[in-house]
């Protein structure tokens, strides 16, 4: 396997879907978050908490628009925000997020993959590129393991 392709496998990429911060968002432009392998475990832990949240509020907005939700119901879906904004708070300390609208956000996860993802998601803008380097390795591993 070739050096590149290898690279490539290792580096992922958060790609604003939908919600502010996508090409359908704010602006004509699909924000890309690059990183690597050692961010994966609070990334999950996000992109989880992200899907529980998202499906929560699929299933449920019938009953959201017609205000006549179950108080359980209410519960469940202030622990799952809770559950959504903790996750996304570790990520913001860590430097993938910036601000509320990262937040009003879907994210998918791919590869570093310019060509699929500009056919994927449009035309995208690198926001910010968090693969951990060899003279930040200690620290951003530091940082990660406090915060996981």
């Amino acid at each position: 396997m070739s050096e590149e392709k290898e690279d490539t496998l290792e580096t992922f990429c958060l790609v604003a879907k939908y919600g502010d911060m996508s090409a359908h968002g704010m602006g004509d432009t699909a924000h890309v978050i690059i990183f690597n392998r050692e961010y994966s475990n609070v990334v999950t832990n996000f992109l989880i908490a992200q899907v529980k949240r998202e499906t929560d509020q699929s299933f449920r907005l019938n009953s959201l628009i017609m205000k006549t939700s179950k108080e359980d119901e209410w519960q469940k879906s202030n622990k799952l925000d809770d559950e959504y904004y903790d996750s996304f708070n570790k990520l913001r300390s860590i430097g993938f997020f910036t601000s509320k609208y990262d937040a009003r956000t879907s994210w998918d996860l791919c590869y570093h993959e310019p060509e699929f993802i500009e056919q994927t998601y449009g035309k995208f803008e690198i926001v910010r590129d968090l693969r951990v380097k060899d003279a930040d390795t200690d620290f951003r591993m530091t940082c990660l393991k406090y915060e996981m």
